[in-house]
């Protein structure tokens, strides 16, 4: 993903026209950042060698908004990437991978920890995970490319369609439980199905006769209330065989993955990879603090709520095809623009606790952002899949350990924030680079960070839950010199540097009190 090219060299006039020349890599990844970064530093030493300071300041604003595509700031990368590996650590999570992908820029991806028993197979971007429950995502997106073929619509009765499923029948005072209900979770239908497959060790799911065998469970009315239901969209993918002809995962794959070009994506999980390339999956830690080994989950029947696997790095192309589908830019499209905007679009609201629901799709605001996101929890597998697409912002993360928070609290949340935060931010200040480095504030803290956000430092303690609510920003107040800066505008305390004899950034002090810099 960040292999040089040489054929991508950018032009600089700077320090007497004379032109600086820079290779940067094929997907502008991380490298490509460093690249224009130190491009921009080696242009700052010549002009002030002449004397011309002022002017390659507005140079080098120029050249990074007008040659960066679309990226995460490398300022926010770097954050993010810290924050994530503190995270990883501290939570004592096995492995942990992330992907993002902001505009029509680039899939920027990390792995942090290891996928095998041994610890000898690093996680990355293209590491495999159960993504159990982001599974009804593409299930949804299979009933629409049916809808739009005309094959059914989304307020048929399912009783109907399935006559052979044991759904109940429509009443007169409430309707019927319709395609559109199930896809919303607002059938009234059970959670799940009348088997045990969640109980280990087994983890046994029911085949396709076996889940045809048993009528679910019908709790209330259809559209009464929102009740999470994977017996419904197990149902749904049901539907999808019987109309596609095939097997539900041989429908996706050939109507959905295929044409998508998500080959990390299957509509099952390969337990062949496990530990290879398929992320071992962990227990919660017992009160000793120790973990156990999952197995690879088969769930057959319930594959259409359950089953999918792929990696963080195609879910975010499978999020950015929907963001650019949505403009009319995507190349295939097998379901239509008007077809995602119905998908994404409020279809019920719980009337009690407010909750929404597209087709599939959780729906929440954050600020002033419409968030569409699902999140997948299987034995051993947890991951989350957010889209902001105002923003034009795709984000995915897996881990392959349990945790008591819900990821999106965990890490999908904080890290929305600090990337949309970063998307504002002015250039990166070359001149901030000699501070920023790990410090030394022990014991008060584990790992404290001064870090360039822009044309300001933050200094950030590690681990914490949300980095941009506990970073505090510093702006310049004069030579080795900043004041903390309040979120009204006004200063507060002061941080200052010393040096050592060669010159080198060494100590801070906040307020008088020193820390030694360590890298």
């Amino acid at each position: 993903m960040t292999e040089l090219h040489s054929g991508a060299q950018g032009i600089l006039a700077a320090g007497g026209g004379k032109p600086l020349l820079w290779a940067c890599v094929s997907d502008w990844g991380d490298r490509a950042c460093r690249c224009a970064h130190d491009m921009r530093r080696a242009v700052l030493r010549q002009a002030i060698a002449k004397g011309t300071i002022a002017l390659i300041g507005l140079l080098a604003a120029d050249a990074f908004a007008a040659s960066k595509p679309d990226l995460p700031h490398p300022d926010a990368q770097r954050l993010l990437d810290l924050w994530l590996g503190a995270q990883q650590r501290s939570q004592r999570l096995p492995a942990l991978s992330v992907a993002v992908q902001l505009g029509e820029g680039p899939v920027w991806s990390r792995g942090y920890g290891f996928i095998d028993r041994a610890q000898q197979v690093p996680a990355r971007g293209d590491t495999l995970y159960g993504i159990c429950s982001i599974s009804k995502v593409f299930t949804a997106l299979a009933v629409m490319r049916q809808v739009e073929q005309g094959r059914y619509r989304l307020d048929d009765d399912m009783a109907l369609l399935l006559p052979d499923a044991g759904l109940p029948a429509a009443s007169s005072a409430h309707g019927a439980v319709t395609v559109r209900s199930l896809l919303t979770h607002a059938g009234g239908l059970a959670r799940e199905a009348p088997f045990p497959y969640w109980e280990p060790p087994a983890f046994r799911f029911p085949t396709r006769a076996e889940l045809l065998a048993r009528a679910p469970e019908a709790l209330h009315a259809p559209r009464q209330h929102l009740h999470y239901s994977n017996h419904g969209m197990a149902l749904l993918g049901e539907l999808v065989a019987r109309q596609g002809g095939a097997p539900f995962g041989d429908w996706v794959s050939e109507q959905l993955l295929q044409p998508l070009a998500l080959h990390d994506t299957r509509p099952q999980v390969p337990a062949a990879l496990l530990g290879t390339r398929l992320a071992q999956g962990w227990s919660a830690p017992g009160r000793d603090g120790r973990r156990q080994p999952l197995p690879a989950i088969d769930a057959r029947a319930m594959a259409p709520s359950a089953g999918f696997s792929s990696s963080v790095a195609d879910l975010v192309r499978f999020g950015h095809w929907q963001l650019q589908a949505l403009r009319g830019q995507a190349l295939a499209v097998p379901v239509s623009p008007a077809g995602l905007r119905e998908m994404h679009r409020l279809q019920f609201q719980d009337p009690q606790d407010k909750r929404q629901r597209g087709l599939a799709w959780r729906l929440s605001d954050e600020g002033n952002e419409r968030v569409l996101m699902h999140d997948g929890h299987c034995p051993g597998q947890l991951s989350l899949l957010a889209l902001v697409p105002a923003r034009g912002l795709v984000l995915a993360l897996a881990m392959n350990a349990h945790h008591p928070a819900w990821i999106d609290d965990l890490l999908g949340r904080p890290a929305r924030s600090l990337l949309l935060r970063g998307a504002a931010l002015p250039p990166p200040d070359p001149q901030l680079a000699e501070y920023a480095g790990r410090y030394d504030e022990s014991p008060w803290t584990s790992e404290t960070w001064l870090l360039p956000w822009g044309d300001q430092l933050l200094m950030l303690s590690l681990p914490t839950a949300d980095p941009m609510q506990d970073a505090t920003r510093f702006a310049r107040a004069g030579p080795d010199a900043f004041r903390a800066l309040r979120d009204d505008g006004s200063l507060g305390e002061w941080l200052r540097f010393e040096r050592d004899a060669q010159g080198r950034v060494s100590r801070a002090l906040l307020s008088h009190q020193g820390m030694r810099k360590l890298e």
